[in-house]
Parts: C-alpha cells; sequence; structure tokens
C-alpha cells in the first residue's frame, strides 16, 4: 500500500480496485452478482467457460468461492456481461488469492484503544501497518498507535508522523506508562493517564494541538 494510496482511502474514501499477490496483479470481482446476471441471460458455466479460455470449474470458483481473478480476465467478464463485476479491495483486510477471506477488522480488544471508543471515536484496528488503529469522528482521522515509551516506539512515531503528512490526518501515539516526550515530529506522544482524564473527542483533539505545538 503506497502512502498516495493509503492518503486516498482515509481522506476521499477511494478504495483502490487491484492487489499484488504472488504471481501477478488480481482483482476482486462480485460472484453472486456474476452469477445471477448469467442465469438471467441463459449462459451456461460452459458457455462461458469457453468464451474466457478457461475451466467451467473456475467460472464455478469465481461465482461460488469469492475467488479473485486477474485483472485482464475480469476485465473481459465485465465486457461480456456489459456490466461491473469489480469490487474495490479494503486495504484493512487482508485475503490469500483464491482462499477463504479472513477478516482483520475485529472487535476493539486493546484497553487503550477501548479508551478511545469510550471518548465517542470511531476506532478500526489495523494490521501489518506501522500503527495499531485508525481513529474517527467526524472529519477528524488519526493515525493510532499504542505502546510502552521505547526507541521503537519514538521510530514508529516518526515513520507515522510521514505517514500522516501524505494522507493529511494527525497522529498520535499512546504511551502505556510515561514519557518526557510531548511530541516526535508531528506525532503527538500522549500517556494513558491522560487519555482517561478525557470525556469528549473536543478534548482529545485540543489536547493533541498543545502536544504537537511544544
Amino acid at each position: 500500500l503506497s502512502l498516495f494510496t493509503l492518503a486516498d482511502c482515509l481522506l476521499e474514501g477511494a478504495l483502490p480496485l487491484v492487489y499484488a499477490a504472488h504471481g501477478g496483479l488480481y482483482v476482486r470481482i462480485d460472484g453472486e452478482r456474476m452469477r445471477q446476471i448469467r442465469l438471467a441471460r441463459g449462459i451456461s458455466l460452459g458457455a462461458l467457460a469457453k468464451e474466457l479460455g478457461v475451466s467451467r470449474r473456475t467460472i464455478s470458483k469465481y461465482e461460488v468461492e469469492d475467488m479473485d481473478t486477474s485483472v485482464d480476465v475480469a476485465l473481459r467478464l465485465e465486457e461480456i456481461f456489459n456490466e461491473e463485476l469489480i469490487e474495490p479491495v479494503d486495504p484493512f483486510q487482508t485475503e490469500a488469492v483464491g482462499a477463504e477471506k479472513i477478516e482483520v477488522r475485529g472487535p476493539v480488544t486493546d484497553n487503550i484503544l477501548r479508551l478511545l471508543l469510550e471518548i465517542g471515536f470511531e476506532v478500526v484496528p489495523t494490521n501489518q501497518a506501522p500503527f495499531n488503529a485508525i481513529t474517527r469522528e467526524g472529519k477528524l482521522v488519526v493515525l493510532t498507535g499504542v505502546g510502552k515509551f521505547s526507541q521503537s516506539i519514538v521510530k514508529k512515531a516518526r515513520l507515522m508522523s510521514s505517514l500522516s503528512s501524505v494522507a493529511r490526518t494527525k497522529s498520535v501515539v499512546i504511551v502505556d506508562g510515561e514519557t518526557k516526550l510531548e511530541c516526535v515530529e508531528e506525532t503527538a506522544l500522549i500517556e494513558k493517564r491522560e487519555l482517561e482524564d478525557i470525556d469528549e473527542t473536543r478534548d482529545f483533539e485540543d489536547l493533541v494541538a498543545e502536544k504537537q505545538s511544544k
């Protein structure tokens, strides 16, 4: 996921349509919709498979097992049906091509992130990212890291600062314990005890701005 793609996702809600995996570039198609259109038009599995140059089993996997496909096959399917079938890819989920979908966005189990929920934020945990969650409330979007103060946390804060600069968001690391630093570049460092004293999202935003100004 490039910085510019991340910015589009966070600010514009523009999700990518193509992802890279072992063997090339792939897209996700709406298998159920494809099946409904095929049946409504009386096109058999065999006829469609022959048109695409693939097996009947492959067509069945597209429709029933939500197996992703190559870009050229997906475009050919849309051309045949004259319908949009390609679905956007959510970068905050991870899936293996042709495998059962693995949901990454689970419940917020981290005690510190749950404090943000109690304040009134929407919290989306992330996986395989240099931050632990994306925290949202209205137009405010915050890349949020969590951890005890250490040199690796400082490095994470610097990286998050670069990401937030490109994505035009805020970035915050919530420290489980004490820290003498108020800010690392543009990433505010907030102690857990400070977060526990906050009751509203506006107060959180003010605290971040105060930290960044020091």
